[in-house]
């Protein structure tokens, strides 16, 4: 299920691609990578100091245009609540 993933971003090294890099994403403020330019809907999404943990990782991997309107991310989401609990739990073993 990852693999979509990858087409956009890099899950092994702190290095951006089309989205910013994974690698200690679950805990990690939103929008806190400086060296990607995000889009202004979800710096604004993450004014209130936001913090990537599996909830908002639940909505945004389901529905990223519904959690972030005008978001840059084109991936239209995960239907299935597993995979979306199983990619989880993959982002939650990336560590820096």
């Amino acid at each position: 299920m990852f693999g979509r993933c990858k087409a956009c971003h890099v899950e092994d090294a702190e290095r951006n691609a089309v989205g910013p890099h994974l690698l200690g994403v679950v805990g990690r403020p939103i929008a806190g990578i400086s060296t990607f330019r995000y889009s202004s809907a979800l710096t604004k999404y993450a004014q209130d100091g936001k913090v990537w943990d599996e909830g908002l990782l639940t909505d945004f991997l389901k529905a990223p245009r519904k959690t972030v309107p005008s978001t840059k991310m084109a991936f239209a989401g995960l239907k299935n609540d597993s995979d979306v609990r199983n990619v989880i739990a993959y982002l939650k073993s990336l560590r820096r």
